[in-house]
Formats: C-alpha cells, sequence, structure tokens
C-alpha cells in the first residue's frame, strides 16, 4: 500500500501535538523528573500546552465569527433573491434582530438592555421550548400506554412521570417535597452525570483516533 507524503507529514504533526499538549497538561507537579521536563527543563513543555491550547480558543472563536458571517451573507442573499415572500421575511426579521442586538450590546455600556433581552426573549424562548418538551413527552407516555405493555414502555412512563414530578414546584407537602428533592439528586443527576460520561468517553475516543492516525479529518 502507497503512503503518501502529505498523509504521512499531517498524520506525525497531529500525533507530536496531540501528545506535547496531553503530556503538558497530565503532568502534575510532584512527578519528578518529568515536572523539572515540563515546568523549567529545556523544553518547557507545559507553557507549549498552555500556548497550544490558547490558540484553539482563538482558533475556535474566529471560526464562530466566519459562521455567524456566513449565517448573515446566507439571508442577506435570500432576502434580495429569496424564492418567497415567507422566506424573505424570515431572513428580514433575522437580520434585524442580530443587527439590533449587535447595536444594543455596543451602545449599552451597563448592560441593562442585554440583560432585559435575555429575561424577556431567551428566557420565554426556552420556556416555550420547555413546554413542547414536555408536551411531546407526555404525548409520547399516552402513545406507549395505548399499545401492548411493555419494559421498555412501563420504564419510559416512569422516566417521564419521574421528571414531571421532579420539576413540580411542591411547597406545604413534606412527603412530596422529600420526593421531589430525592428525585432530582438521585435518578435526575445520575442521567446527567452518564450523559457527560458519555460525552467524555466519545470525545476521548475521538481524540485517540486522531493521536494514532486513524481518523486524518485535516488532511486528504
Amino acid at each position: 500500500m502507497r503512503l503518501r507524503l502529505n498523509v504521512v507529514l499531517t498524520s506525525a504533526v497531529v500525533t507530536a501535538i496531540g501528545l506535547l499538549t496531553l503530556l503538558g497538561l497530565l503532568v502534575g507537579d510532584n512527578l519528578e523528573p518529568l515536572t523539572t521536563l515540563v515546568t523549567a527543563g529545556p523544553l518547557p513543555i507545559r507553557l507549549i500546552a498552555e500556548l497550544l491550547l490558547r490558540l484553539t480558543v482563538v482558533t475556535v472563536s474566529l471560526a464562530v465569527v466566519l459562521g455567524v458571517l456566513n449565517l448573515m451573507t446566507v439571508h442577506v442573499s435570500r432576502l434580495v433573491r429569496g424564492p418567497g415572500r415567507m422566506t424573505r421575511l424570515g431572513s428580514l426579521v433575522l437580520l434585524l434582530a442580530f443587527l439590533g442586538t449587535v447595536l444594543l450590546y455596543l451602545i449599552d455600556a451597563q448592560g441593562q438592555a442585554s440583560r432585559l433581552l435575555l429575561d424577556r426573549v431567551q428566557v420565554t424562548l426556552e420556556s416555550g421550548l420547555a413546554a413542547l418538551l414536555c408536551f411531546a413527552l407526555i404525548y409520547g407516555a399516552c402513545l406507549v400506554l395505548l399499545r401492548r405493555p411493555t419494559v421498555y414502555g412501563a420504564l419510559f412512563v416512569a422516566t417521564v412521570l419521574i421528571v414531571l414530578v421532579s420539576a413540580l414546584p411542591i411547597s406545604g407537602v413534606p412527603i412530596l417535597e422529600d420526593a421531589s428533592r430525592w428525585l432530582m439528586n438521585v435518578p435526575v443527576n445520575a442521567g446527567a452525570r452518564g450523559i457527560l460520561i458519555g460525552i467524555a468517553l466519545a470525545t476521548i475516543v475521538a481524540g485517540v483516533r486522531v493521536l494514532i492516525g486513524q481518523d486524518r479529518s485535516y488532511g486528504a
């Protein structure tokens, strides 16, 4: 199997930078002689790792800015050459909202307008989406109850009930308050931590694939 030089070089560079950053972040302050090499040796690996992380943050920030500019460009083109009135109207609303938000953020030095937009717009939209999610869960639970009962269906209905009961603002009933507090502290936190563990494992697997050259999305 023939190996192209650019593939070998990009894989070697990415693997070296990844291992260098990983070593600089993992080595602690009490691991002589590695600590001397990482902190004050001829090659300060920890400083290089911090510099690489800062460059990564700057690159991601520029990517976000470019993504926003690309979104605005697409909607400007739709506003000029849109296929229909509703498409043009939606693009116009999005552009006006974006420009208005940016102008308010630049003009308002104390941040009162930004907090007002957050409280009146962002929180309202999130509440509406949460209400739709609650309705979808209840509708799904009703459909499960109408079908033939199964173990997974019963588990889904029980999970929906646990989530809804734990979200209720219960006051004045000690038993219900204790039950709601236990639901939030045990099952809900366990599910959230399980999701975070899954994300961490997926990130580790993706990083290992890049380090060993299995995933070469950075080159041809």
